[in-house]
């Protein structure tokens, strides 16, 4: 029953939010979903503990925008009964795989504890730098240019093993095995990198 309020008074909030918005700027909310609400009260006090679903392409201030939104309506829930102890704690995600991690793979969060009255905006910045990580450009070369080099290499050395087992099979003497194993790779390494750049 409080899950369904809560969709109602989303709902009810983001269509006077947007009605009233018209006449400002302001940077559009972005889209989301509850996951999970795990929200409860008793006699004695008030959880508001909201799961929500974001895009992977997202800004910080887009997240802070919503996450404020989120929190402003969440905090008018909580407080329905004055100087009622309340917790507030709001984590966005960009996939449902991070959500059931448990492993706080959160790209956004903010909380509130007990009567303390700002709310704590945090970050995980490992999210933020993964976000369109198969596009990035590191080194002049996107992720996917990258794997393939990399897949290169791992087949240089397989290749320079095989030839230096066929050189020695029973890779004795030891010494000059490992020798010609890591002569063999230094030439196709070379040879990768002059045909790579």
């Amino acid at each position: 029953m409080v899950k369904l309020q809560t969709i109602i008074i989303l709902i009810i909030w983001l269509v006077g939010f947007t009605l009233a918005g018209c006449t400002k700027e302001t940077t559009p909310l972005l889209e989301y979903t509850l996951l999970t609400d795990k929200s409860y009260e008793d006699a004695n006090s008030a959880e508001i503990i909201w799961e929500i679903l974001v895009s992977p392409n997202i800004t910080k201030e887009s997240l802070e925008n919503l996450l404020s939104k989120l929190y402003e309506l969440a905090l008018e829930e909580a407080t329905s009964e004055k100087y009622r102890p309340t917790v507030i704690d709001i984590k966005a995600y960009t996939s449902e795989k991070y959500a059931k991690s448990d492993l706080d793979q959160w790209i956004g969060r903010v909380s509130k504890t007990g009567f303390n009255t700002k709310p704590r905006f945090k970050y995980n910045e490992r999210q933020f730098n993964n976000n369109g990580e198969s596009t990035e450009i590191k080194f002049g070369l996107s992720k996917l240019e990258r794997y393939g080099i990399w897949k290169k290499i791992i087949r240089a050395e397989d290749r320079a093993a095989d030839e230096a087992i066929k050189e020695f099979p029973d890779m004795t003497p030891l010494e000059e095995f490992e020798e010609l194993e890591n002569e063999l790779l230094s030439k196709f390494k070379s040879d990768l990198a002059q045909t790579e750049g």
